[in-house]
């Protein structure tokens, strides 16, 4: 279905050429599954859909639910809409979001305030919460001294948490023994009675008001609606058999419904997700595959393919392009559990995480490089990697990276440098305004609350003109206000040798206090990053470390792909074929995120056993060859 000539020229160039996929037999006005494999834009197709039906069918964006799993997903609809002129760039909308979030808005399960209850706690059931329950009500262990390890309080709450959204009940053994947790935690704790440990928990919930993320679906399984106009649900590959429940009756109530997925990226089942909930429970909405791959190059797509084809069919999916795969023999990463000390390959060596960043993205704009591990011990020594040559990344929780407390101390270290060292012998009030316009503007410098409560937290209490306590009470406040801090209004709170100490970048780091919130790797980071790098660190979305599961809907014009399953997942799949295509689509979804370059690390990691063909470069430009035309000379690969 052709655009309206109004969408045409809304749209970028890159789209000139889009229409509205299966819309002539299923115009957007009726509800459908969009069944889309790699690349071929389930995004934009539903970005299509839902600006067809507010700009041409009347239908209000506050009268549209538009949920995903994931939160980094969550506004992707919505970016594109406002960049098409769909919506106005302020237009804040409550049901854009992820489905506990639009759940919750419709029921208001989450509507307390931790300050209540006079605990701290909650009111929801986050990290904070199961440690308090499983270390001072249970007395067992709950974090683990490294991420990719398991604790009897882990393994309770993952037990837990698993049962429930697969809507099985703890409180009955029967149901305890489906829960491919329990195994481990048998392990863990020999005796352990979790319907017992389940009424505890319930009951301590109770009592301080609290309340899991799996309730606010619970109450949305027979509670209030969203909106129901149109309900867009992306993504949905991922869903739990909660998830499904709720968005199965958000569905049968809506006027018209978008269903996005692809039920060969479920790469979840271990948590529950299943391909049957888009391909069998919602077989009544017509299904509209995506068929034209705009991102996967010809000989990506059959690297992907050649691992998915162990076990299923590949999508009949036409290509757009070529590209390139390289493949590496990757320098050695060494792990010692006693002491948790990484030995990681420096930027001089080939095949390096740092080496390949500086060969492919260092310098350039419009490039982008995504490292991906099958496990979160892999990904923890990739980034250790990238640590160790300064390069500032994004990484998902607990395998390390840039997000948060790190990411704030440096900023905040950048900012600082912009203030002289002399400052500190400087009579104030009017004293940095001496320096403008020589030391690039010291008196306009601005901290975030949050980069000026972090420096609090960790100056040294001998430039601080207050004691401890008073700091950590202060960095609190500064928070909560959550007001920009300038230079004069942050030399209340100091003394003369705070300027002397921490305006130095890299020369600071040394001078930091660990306030048992950041470790030594941390320090060592900042300082290299500090060194290595000019200016703030504000978007990371172009250097990124994730494991396979955590990488769906990201891609990258650069994909760094590191062979290995572990023992236990081995075993697996000797035993089981659910675990065989669980990982044949694993390394599916791997091996087709690049949109340039996709290259393949081998014999990183000896405690990982191989899993890629160490032909399979090889494999795919043969097929490629056989399946579409070649580049000519003097062509460019994608």
């Amino acid at each position: 279905m052709e655009l309206p000539d109004w969408l045409a020229d809304a749209v970028p160039e890159d789209l000139e050429d889009a229409v509205i996929a299966g819309g002539e037999t299923h115009p957007p006005v009726e509800s459908v599954r969009l069944n889309g494999p790699p690349g071929t834009g389930k995004t934009t197709q539903q970005a299509l859909r839902v600006a067809y039906l507010i700009e041409e069918e009347g239908t209000d964006p506050d009268d549209i639910t538009l949920v995903t799993y994931r939160r980094a997903l969550a506004n992707a609809v919505e970016k594109r809409l406002k960049a098409w002129g769909v919506l106005d760039e302020d237009e804040e909308l409550k049901y854009w979001t992820t489905i506990h979030a639009a759940a919750n808005r419709a029921n208001k399960v989450l509507s307390g305030d931790s300050r209540q209850n006079n605990s701290g706690l909650g009111p929801a059931v986050t990290g904070r919460e199961k440690y308090v329950f499983c270390e001072q009500v249970l007395n067992v262990d709950f974090v683990a001294a490294r991420p990719w390890e398991d604790t009897r309080g882990q393994l309770l709450m993952d037990t837990f948490g698993w049962m429930r959204n697969n809507l099985l009940n703890p409180a009955d053994q029967s149901d305890v023994r489906q829960c491919p947790h329990y195994e481990d935690l048998k392990t863990e704790w020999p005796g352990v009675d979790v319907p017992t440990l389940w009424g505890q928990y319930e009951d301590w919930k109770a009592q301080h008001g609290l309340c899991d993320f799996w309730e606010i679906l619970e109450e949305a399984q027979t509670g209030e609606l969203p909106p129901t106009d149109v309900v867009v649900i992306d993504e949905y590959h991922d869903a739990t058999p909660l998830m499904a429940s709720v968005s199965e009756r958000w569905i049968d109530a809506a006027g018209t419904a978008i269903v996005a997925g692809d039920p060969l990226q479920v790469v979840n089942a271990y948590a529950g997700a299943s391909p049957r909930f888009f391909t069998e429970r919602l077989d009544d909405l017509p299904e509209i595959l995506l068929d034209t791959s705009f991102r996967v190059p010809e000989e990506h797509w059959q690297a992907a393919t050649y691992m998915l084809e162990k076990e299923f069919n590949a999508p009949p999916v036409k290509r757009d392009g070529r590209g390139e795969i390289r493949t590496y023999r990757s320098p050695i990463f060494e792990h010692d559990s006693y002491n948790d000390e990484w030995r990681v390959p420096g930027e001089s060596l080939p095949g390096s995480p740092a080496g390949i960043w500086a060969d492919v993205i260092e310098g350039t704009e419009n490039r982008s490089v995504l490292y991906l591990a099958r496990t979160q011990k892999q990904a923890a020594g990739i980034s250790r990697a990238l640590d160790k040559a300064g390069i500032i990344h994004d990484a998902q929780d607990d395998v390390g990276g840039w997000n948060g407390r790190r990411l704030r101390l440096y900023n905040a270290l950048r900012k600082l440098e912009r203030v002289p060292r002399t400052y500190a012998n400087e009579t104030h009030g009017a004293g940095l305004n001496r320096y403008t316009g020589d030391t690039g503007d010291a008196a306009n410098v601005r901290l975030t609350a949050d980069q000026a409560a972090v420096m609090i937290e960790h100056a040294n209490a001998a430039t601080l003109d207050m004691s401890r306590s008073d700091a950590e009470a202060l960095a609190a406040r500064i928070r909560d206000d959550e007001v920009p801090m300038r230079i004069d209004d942050l030399e209340e709170h100091v003394r003369p040798e705070f300027w002397q100490t921490y305006t130095s970048a890299e020369a600071s780091v040394s001078e930091l206090l660990k306030a048992g919130e950041i470790a030594d790797h941390d320090k060592e980071a900042l300082k290299r990053a500090l060194a290595r790098n000019t200016g703030l660190a504000t978007d990371l979305s172009g250097t990124r470390v994730l494991t396979i599961h955590a990488s769906k809907g990201s891609e990258a014009t650069d994909v760094v792909v590191y062979d290995g399953i572990t023992a236990t997942i081995a075993g697996e799949m000797e035993r089981s074929e659910k675990a065989r295509r669980n990982e044949a689509r694993s390394w599916y979804v791997a091996l087709s995120r690049a949109s340039e370059r996709l290259h393949l690390m081998y014999d990183g990691f000896d405690w990982m056993q191989p899993f890629l063909p160490k032909d399979l470069a090889q494999r795919a430009a043969r097929a490629a060859q056989r399946h579409a035309p070649a580049v000519t000379d003097g062509g460019e690969t994608r």
